[in-house]
C-alpha cells in the first residue's frame, strides 16, 4: 500500500525551516494518501506501477513463498485486492481487510469466485474470532496498523505458531536515468530510507526483518510469530494423559 514507510529515517535537520518541510511533507502525504484511497482507488495499481519502475508489485510479492499453501491467509490493507485475486487457491481461504470502501469495490470487481472474503474494518478491531487464522499478510502498511492495538489483534486471531508476514519497505536500484529521478521524488516525499539502526518489533511478537532483492531493487521483510501470553491465542491444553 501507498502509505508513509515505517522504516523510514528523515533527512531533514531539526531546525524551524526543518519542521516547516517535515510539516509540508506529512500534508503532501495526507492529501495524495485520501485521493489514492477514495477517487483514485481504480488508478492505483497502475499509480504504483509507474512510479516505482513495477518494483512495487514485486515487493509485495515477495512474501508469497513464506505463506501457507492451506489455511485462511488474513491480508490486512489489501487495497485493490491484487494479491488476493492471485492467491486465493483451492484449500486455501484469503480474508481481505480494508478500511477504505473504494478499495474494497475495486478489489470485489477484480476477484474470481471462490475462496475470497472481503471484509471492511480496521486492524485494531477485526471482526474475527480467536485463533482464526494461519498466517497475516500486510504490505507497506500505515502506521496504525502495526501498533499495540492492532498488534494484539494479530495475537488474537492467529492459531499457535503463525506468521505475520509484513513488506515494511522497498528500495529502488538507481539503474538507468528512470530509476534514479524516480529514487530522488521518492525520498523527498517520504524521507531518507532505509537501513534502519534499530530492528523492526511488533508489539508480542518474536520476529526478524532481512533484505530480499528483486529485478531492480529490493524488499524488506519481517517474519514474526506471536508470544504466547495470556490474553493471545495459546495452544489448546493438553488432554488427560497425552504430554503438556
Amino acid at each position: 500500500m501507498l502509505r508513509s514507510r515505517p522504516s523510514a529515517r528523515h533527512s531533514i535537520p531539526s531546525t524551524p525551516l526543518g519542521s516547516g518541510l517535515r510539516r509540508l511533507r506529512r500534508w503532501c502525504q495526507q492529501r495524495a494518501f485520501a485521493a489514492l484511497y477514495g477517487p483514485g482507488a481504480t488508478f492505483y495499481d497502475r499509480f504504483t506501477e509507474v512510479v516505482f519502475a513495477g518494483e512495487w508489485q514485486r515487493w509485495q510479492r515477495l512474501v508469497l513463498p513464506l505463506l501457507p499453501r492451506h489455511g485462511v491467509i488474513l491480508e490486512l490493507g489489501a487495497g485493490t485486492g491484487r494479491l488476493a485475486a492471485e492467491e486465493a487457491l483451492p484449500g486455501r481461504t484469503w480474508v481481505a481487510v480494508d478500511r477504505s470502501s473504494r478499495m474494497l469495490a475495486h478489489a470485489r470487481s477484480r476477484a474470481r469466485p471462490g475462496g475470497l472474503w472481503f471484509i471492511r474494518a480496521d486492524a485494531r478491531a477485526l471482526p474475527l474470532a480467536d485463533c482464526a487464522v494461519d498466517a497475516v499478510v500486510m504490505t507497506f502498511p500505515a502506521g496504525s496498523m502495526l501498533g499495540p492495538a492492532a498488534a494484539r489483534e494479530l495475537r488474537r486471531v492467529l492459531r499457535p505458531h503463525g506468521d505475520a508476514l509484513i513488506v515494511l519497505t522497498g528500495e529502488l536500484t538507481p539503474v538507468g536515468w528512470r530509476r534514479r529521478w524516480r529514487g530522488l521524488a521518492l525520498r523527498a516525499f517520504y524521507g531518507q530510507t532505509s537501513e534502519v539502526a534499530a530492528p523492526f518489533v511488533l508489539d508480542g511478537f518474536l520476529g526478524t526483518t532481512a533484505w530480499h532483492a528483486t529485478a531492480y531493487g529490493r524488499g524488506l521483510i519481517y517474519r514474526g510469530q506471536p508470544m504466547i501470553t495470556t490474553g493471545g491465542c495459546s495452544p489448546p491444553p493438553a488432554a488427560a494423559g497425552e504430554p503438556a
